[in-house]
């Protein structure tokens, strides 16, 4: 019963699940027969790829047992918070390295322009495009070489 908004070209799939589990649906989907079939009923367009919502409907699942399809749903949820977890531990061990090297909160100069001689540039380095010379990167260089600053 939640609103949603889709764009027209957007194929929705409301699976009756007594019948058919969306995370089986899902994972039939992303099988290689599913792909397959999908690609099948591909038409080509401007830089882009569409398949008839018409098209989809023709698009033959095996509907296996629901006990298999239960099975299914389990991994995904397990999946899921597996991947929530190593989002947060990702996000933990991100916030010990900032603290460590004396980053965290810390913001770099944004100025995008910065002006270097011949010799401080190139033949040092050897390196012409303009990113790497912005003062944000030296400001890092500096910040990570010299160790915490209070």
């Amino acid at each position: 019963d939640i609103e949603r908004t889709f764009a027209s070209y957007l194929v929705r799939f409301n699976p009756i699940e007594s019948v058919i589990l969306s995370e089986y649906l899902c994972a039939f989907m992303n099988s290689k027969e599913g792909v397959r079939d999908i690609k099948r009923r591909a038409r080509q367009s401007i830089n882009q790829t569409n398949v008839n919502p018409e098209e989809v409907k023709e698009i033959e699942i095996s509907v296996l047992d629901m006990d298999f399809q239960l099975q299914i749903k389990e991994h995904f949820e397990k999946s899921n918070s597996c991947r929530l977890k190593s989002l947060s531990l990702y996000k933990d061990a991100e916030n010990q390295l900032l603290d460590e090297l004396g980053l965290k909160g810390w913001q770099p100069d944004i100025n995008p322009v910065n002006i270097k001689q011949l010799k401080e540039s190139f033949l040092a380095s050897g390196r012409l495009d303009a990113e790497y010379y912005q003062p944000k990167y030296e400001d890092y260089a500096n910040r990570v070489c010299n160790g915490k600053q209070s």
